[in-house]
């Protein structure tokens, strides 16, 4: 006798150890050729012989068949973002053994807990990062770096036209072996946490819970930082020292051996200013081509009129996926002047809070992005008054070609304990193809009356009167057209000094102008404009 099953029957697919099975969402009935009814049980057994592939007797212990397609989506989402997270710190690497490793054992600890038990992988359904497209990421498997170091490359690097001391990161550890510390005060520390004393040990891995560099539920990638981090680079700067050489962090990362996977370093570098003091620092990110990712995260405490020139540029190569993080603490009387340059990667964000914790304190952040080809470009800013009589400026600028991206976000909270507050914030973005996008979100949040703020957003084109005016005088296109977009850098590049930084920029800035004026006219000649 034949049976056929009725067509009530329903499933619906689920992970389970890692197979493929199907669950029963309804109750079936079964029926036999000549319309007699059969037993439940046995339409079960029925059904099990003739379909074993598609039938589980054992279901998860996370799913039931009453569970609607949404919460089976979203557990299934669950465990594939703990597999990547399993696979991300699998790739940890051992502490350098000199020193007490205990405390960074702690932190490890802590961090791992927090990644599997509470926070989550953020998606394009996250308000903070719905602009930022990181499928890349979560598709890619890692594997350790191979810490190989290409000599050559890193001392193309090095700036030469100013004084500085080299500071080598490789893959977020320091070596001294490649860093040049001649010349540096015997008061100044700059090294590995570990060869600190205790109490300053501690006030370092106070530091670095603090912000966005800590464990956030907005910023899992700090989080990832925090569990695994081989080493915390320290740059202690005591009271009453003035620098005139330039500290620069030289960044360095690998790639991994195995091309099919992606190497990965998570740098973890804590400045801290002692009052009365003023430094100047240069964070430069840089590498192998080869595809890695680049998770760094940076704590900042500014003491008490003490004055920090910090400058982060970005300059991975195009295979590379770029996030980062920065928390800045400024005491009262302190100024921290930060700037921002972003040319590489594919992907590149970071997410920065400047937290004011000390009245008439001065900040100043600006960032300057070009983003050509297919990358995404972000930057997210949180500037927090706390305190009275303080005062912020931000400005940022984007130029977008190709089918790039460029991503700003900026919020100024000023609390109402933070009366006499001058904040100020721009956006400034210029697309050179009709495929570039921006997303600009400047934001204020304003509890108090005594307050003088402003904020705006900009975006443009190439101005058709001002590239007329340039080809009257007799300038080529090409060139009137690289110098408009040059001065739109300008006024944020000038304040690089850092020669062959600024070369590097300028080239890619000409070179990109060229190709967006190359894709314009092939555009052009498709639509039927041009013969």
């Amino acid at each position: 006798m034949k049976y056929l099953c009725n067509k009530e029957i329903g499933f619906v697919p689920c992970l389970s150890q890692g197979n493929e099975k199907f669950l029963f969402q309804k109750k079936f009935r079964s029926r036999s050729l000549d319309g007699h009814s059969l037993h439940t049980r046995r339409s079960i057994q029925l059904f099990r012989h003739q379909c074993p592939l598609i039938y589980t007797t054992k279901p998860p212990a996370t799913l039931t068949p009453s569970m609607s397609s949404s919460t089976i989506q979203e557990s299934s989402k669950q465990t594939e973002d703990k597999t990547w997270l399993q696979s991300v710190l699998d790739c940890r690497e051992r502490s350098p053994s000199h020193g007490d490793t205990t405390a960074l054992e702690n932190l490890h600890r802590e961090a791992e807990e927090e990644l599997m038990t509470r926070l989550r992988l953020p998606g394009t359904k996250d308000e903070l990062w719905r602009f930022t497209n990181l499928r890349n990421l979560f598709l890619a498997r890692f594997q350790t770096s191979s810490h190989s170091v290409d000599r050559h490359l890193l001392e193309t690097y090095f700036e030469k036209g100013v004084e500085s001391h080299q500071i080598v990161l490789v893959d977020g550890v320091f070596d001294p072996s490649l860093s040049n510390l001649s010349g540096i005060p015997d008061r100044v520390f700059i090294g590995s946490v570990t060869s600190l004393d205790t109490e300053r040990q501690q006030q370092i891995y106070h530091l670095t819970r603090k912000g966005e560099t800590g464990i956030q539920e907005t910023n899992i990638f700090a989080a990832i930082n925090l569990a695994s981090f081989r080493d915390i680079t320290v740059v202690w700067i005591p009271q009453d020292i003035s620098l005139q050489e330039y500290i620069h962090l030289c960044c360095y990362s690998t790639s991994c051996l195995n091309t099919s996977f992606y190497g990965i370093s998570h740098p973890r570098i804590v400045v801290v200013v002692e009052g009365g003091s003023h430094v100047k620092v240069l964070q430069h990110h840089f590498g192998a081509s080869g595809g890695y990712l680049d998770n760094y995260a940076t704590s900042i405490r500014v003491g008490d009129s003490a004055t920090l020139e910090y400058y982060i540029v970005n300059e991975c190569p195009k295979d590379v996926l770029w996030l980062g993080s920065l928390n800045a603490q400024l005491e009262q009387y302190c100024t921290f002047q930060f700037r921002f340059l972003s040319s590489g990667s594919k992907v590149g964000r970071l997410t920065m809070t400047t937290e004011f914790l000390g009245r008439e304190s001065n900040t100043l952040l600006h960032g300057l992005a070009v983003a050509n080809e297919e990358r995404t470009l972000d930057f997210h800013s949180f500037v927090d008054h706390r305190v009275p009589s303080c005062r912020s400026e931000q400005i940022q600028r984007n130029l977008v070609a190709d089918r790039s991206q460029c991503v700003f976000r900026g919020l100024v909270k000023i609390r109402r304990e933070a009366p006499y507050t001058c904040a100020h914030q721009l956006c400034r973005s210029m697309l050179l193809s009709n495929r570039a996008q921006t997303k600009t979100m400047p934001m204020l949040e304003i509890a108090n009356d005594e307050v003088e703020c402003s904020h705006g957003a900009t975006v443009s084109e190439i101005e058709e009167d001002e590239l007329f005016y340039l080809l009257s005088r007799g300038i080529p296109e090409w060139d009137a057209r690289v110098l408009l977009v040059r001065s739109f850098a300008l006024e944020l590049l000038k304040e690089f000094p850092f020669p062959s930084i600024v070369d590097r920029m300028e080239s890619l800035i000409a070179r990109v102008v060229n190709d967006s004026k190359e894709e314009n006219v092939m555009e052009a000649v498709k639509e039927g404009e041009w013969d």
